[in-house]
């Protein structure tokens, strides 16, 4: 009785443990940062870093879009995030936002080919 009691508790505390290890917020937590001041802050200095003339009637990125409902919790503890440009489904970036010394930074970043092409990265 005493074995099955104790693997019993070890197995609960395992569980626990896997999921205190987890942390994975929810959707509506990564909503609210990513609509925080901090974040927005970030994604258009990432937007500006590949367009200078960005969020301007001179540049390519007119304007863009955060696509709040298709964030997802990275395991690493970033939540990536689409980012469309000038409402075209077919220009767009993907960021990951990570939490980097109580700050909120633009970690990586890839792109839509079209929008590359646009840019003239290719």
């Amino acid at each position: 009785m005493k074995k099955i009691l104790a693997l019993l508790v070890i197995v609960v505390l395992a569980i626990g443990g896997c999921n205190m290890i987890k942390n994975e917020p929810t959707k509506e937590e990564m909503i609210e940062v990513l609509k925080s001041r901090e974040v927005v802050e970030a994604i258009e200095r990432a937007i500006h870093n590949r367009e200078e003339k960005a969020l301007t009637s001179e540049g390519v990125i007119k304007e863009y879009e955060i696509i709040y409902n298709g964030a997802k919790w990275e395991s690493r503890g970033a939540i990536e995030v689409k980012i469309l440009v000038n409402n075209d489904k077919n220009l767009y970036f993907i960021y990951t936002i990570r939490k980097f010394n109580d700050k909120y930074e633009v970690s990586s970043s890839t792109n839509s080919e079209v929008l590359e092409e646009l840019l003239g990265e290719k």
